[in-house]
């Protein structure tokens, strides 16, 4: 059991060996044009899935529960052996071309391979860390996590 008391030893295997799992929101925001929020191509995504032949490797789930945070909709959450990487304000259908597309080289060379370098600004924190803590920043309230505040060399990096 983790320090976190989260139980993270597998007890169950499955056949099915997928390289990684893409969730897109269309929750209480997401895709809510009605809320002023830029359409998510639902449709669209599961034919593109569909005639690429992404699954099983390349799973996709859309999402009808919220995801959030919504003042980043729309959220889209990519897992992986790597480990989870949360994307927002996905607004243009270039994003889930490229999302789709990005999910098919995946998927075809049977490797995960890195996230296209035009999702870099759209990466958040989904979680706070322990040592979370707001700044204030010419009028906005940003924040800057631990592992964030170690590389500016204003804590000490703690090796475990």
């Amino acid at each position: 059991m983790g320090a976190d008391g989260i139980e993270s030893s597998p007890k169950l295997a499955s056949r099915r060996r997928v390289l990684m799992h893409i969730i897109v929101c269309k929750g209480c925001c997401c895709g809510v044009t009605e809320k002023r929020k830029p359409p998510v191509p639902v449709e669209w995504l599961k034919q593109e899935w569909r005639n690429r032949r992404l699954s099983p490797s390349v799973t996709l789930t859309v999402s009808e529960g919220c995801l959030g945070p919504c003042d980043l909709a729309n959220v889209v959450c990519i897992t992986s052996p790597h480990g989870v990487v949360w994307l927002g304000q996905i607004e243009l259908h270039l994003h889930y071309e490229r999302l789709v597309d990005w999910a098919e080289s995946v998927a075809r060379t049977d490797a995960l391979l890195p996230l296209p370098s035009d999702f870099d600004s759209h990466r958040f924190d989904r979680f706070r860390s322990p040592s979370f803590e707001f700044q204030k920043n010419k009028g906005t309230v940003s924040y800057k996590t631990s592992q964030e505040q170690a590389f500016a060399g204003e804590v000490p990096v703690v090796q475990s």
